[in-house]
């Protein structure tokens, strides 16, 4: 018996030869034909047509679940599979990397390893669980520059890995103090040289710095600058910052909080310049240049006080305090009043002027001993917290303006006339 096999639908049929007597009717009906599946089928009946029925749809008995991990670029998945047809029954996807977070991005340098926190979503924005899904490592971490975490993918859902930067900046700095100078000012701020190469000073009219200039001060130690050339009597707005070259790019702190100063007026600038300038060369006893700045003749009598006094005036008055009290100017001709604090050498002259005094009486000296120097060495072993005190003064200047400068006309008196004075004073009254 030959079997012959077809498909039909989804159903294959199996057919067998048919047997002679079969053969010889044309007329065969449905009834010869029998389902070789029925229980009363029998190899025996082997001269009958016999069709088998077999269905092709797997029944999925025999699956298993795979997962191809997500990346930083591309989709993973999850997927159940019938391992005898290769049918996909379930699947799930398993979203790439969309976005990383390193919060904070710029970090200020302290001396430490800087970590900041790491957060990464997926194109779902689900957050990845740490140490689950992800870990990291940090790379060149703690002094000024661009440093870097590798995100490394991990578990059975992801995979791979990326770097990413962050910042590390110079420490920041905050100005100490801010004062008008001669059409400009001068600022400080706080020492800040670790991990530092300078600092930038940013000034404005407006609050807000939409218009600025920025000037970059080189040098890790500096701790003030001057701004000149700006307008006279204007008010700025001015802030400070650090930098670091590293790699021939710079790294710049946060700005520190904002200050504002006004500067001086054109006449006050003008005049202030001379009075500072005198009391500079004044508190180092620059004759010669006291006598420039004033105009006076080198042959002027002047300043022509006894060498030991001179040296007394400026060993006790070393911290003398100047405050200018007002200003008037009128066209070409100015008078400033400025409030001068000094230590008087009254008492101590005196004193001294008396012990010489007495001693020539009683024969102890003679007359040529009778001098200035000899006051002055007596006056020192008087000097004492008790004797010697503290006084203000005013001092008045007049100045006068020629072709274009502005020079003192007439000092009505100074500092060091006052320690002559004093001198004077004591010997009128002894």
């Amino acid at each position: 018996m030959k079997k012959i096999s077809f498909l039909l639908g989804m159903l294959t049929l199996s057919l067998f030869a048919i047997s002679p007597s079969h053969a010889a009717s044309s007329n065969t009906t449905d009834s010869d034909f029998t389902l070789e599946s029925e229980a009363d089928s029998s190899a025996e009946e082997s001269d009958d047509l016999i069709i088998e029925v077999i269905s092709d749809t797997c029944l999925h008995e025999r699956t298993d679940e795979f997962i191809n991990p997500a990346t930083f670029d591309e989709d993973g998945r999850i997927y159940e599979q019938c391992l005898d047809c290769g049918e996909i029954l379930d699947e799930e996807v398993i979203y790439a990397v969309d976005a990383v977070v390193i919060d904070p991005d710029v970090c200020d340098y302290d001396g430490t390893d800087w970590e900041p926190d790491v957060m990464i979503y997926d194109r779902d924005d689900n957050e990845l669980i740490y140490d689950e899904d992800y870990y990291v490592e940090y790379e060149n971490n703690r002094k000024v520059g661009t440093a870097s975490v590798n995100i490394i993918l991990t578990g059975d859902y992801y995979y791979g890995d990326c770097l990413y930067d962050f910042k590390i900046v110079p420490p920041s700095t905050e100005i100490t103090d801010l004062t008008a100078a001669a059409n400009g000012f001068k600022v400080e701020w706080e020492a800040c040289s670790v991990q530092t190469s300078g600092f930038q000073i940013q000034y404005s009219t407006k609050k807000d710095f939409s218009t600025k200039k920025t000037i970059t001060v080189s040098g890790k130690s500096k701790t003030d600058y001057t701004v000149k050339n700006l307008k006279y009597g204007k008010k700025y707005y001015v802030r400070v910052r650090s930098y670091k070259t590293v790699d021939d790019k710079k790294y710049y702190s946060s700005w520190s909080s904002k200050e504002k100063v006004a500067t001086k007026t054109k006449d006050e600038a003008l005049t202030e310049a001379v009075v500072d300038n005198f009391y500079t060369y004044a508190k180092t006893m620059d004759v010669s240049s006291m006598r420039d700045l004033l105009n006076v003749s080198n042959k002027s009598s002047y300043f022509k006080l006894p060498s030991n006094l001179t040296k007394l005036a400026k060993k006790y008055n070393k911290k003398n305090k100047w405050t200018i009290k007002s200003v008037t100017v009128t066209d070409n001709t100015a008078k400033v009043k400025v409030k001068v604090k000094y230590t008087s050498l009254y008492e101590p002259f005196y004193n001294a002027m008396n012990d010489i005094v007495w001693a020539y009486v009683f024969g102890y000296i003679d007359q040529s001993q009778v001098t200035v120097e000899n006051v002055v060495e007596v006056a020192k072993d008087y000097i004492s917290s008790d004797t010697v005190v503290s006084t203000s003064k005013t001092v008045t200047f007049n100045l006068v303006k020629v072709s274009g400068k502005w020079k003192i006309k007439k000092l009505t008196d100074s500092i060091y006339d006052t320690i002559l004075m004093d001198y004077m004073k004591a010997n009128n009254d002894l």
